[in-house]
């Protein structure tokens, strides 16, 4: 699997040959790409993400869990485990085309 997840409404950069710091802080921090293979468990209502490659080098190599929920044409991903940080939860709706 492979998911490329960004704001449609983050800032240009200034040039197209380089970018400031804050510019290249922004583009983290409105940006998350990875990919590996990944497992389905039907009984469980659960999809593990085997992380191959991901934007972040630290997520390289672990596994992200995710709760499965279909409604209609929806596939709805949410974190089994709670998150770090301020993020309370979220959840990753994927429409299919």
């Amino acid at each position: 699997m492979c998911a490329v997840l960004a704001d449609p409404h983050r800032a240009h950069w200034k040039s197209d040959e380089t970018s400031t710091e804050a510019e290249l802080r922004s583009t983290l921090d409105h940006f998350i790409a990875y990919s590996g293979r990944y497992e389905v468990d039907e009984a469980q209502g659960s999809v593990v993400h085997h992380i191959e490659i991901h934007v972040v080098p630290n997520f390289i190599g672990t596994d992200f869990k995710r709760r499965v929920s279909f409604e209609g044409s929806l596939l709805k991903l949410q974190p089994v485990e709670p998150l770090a940080g301020d993020i309370v939860e979220y959840t990753l709706t994927w429409e299919r085309a």
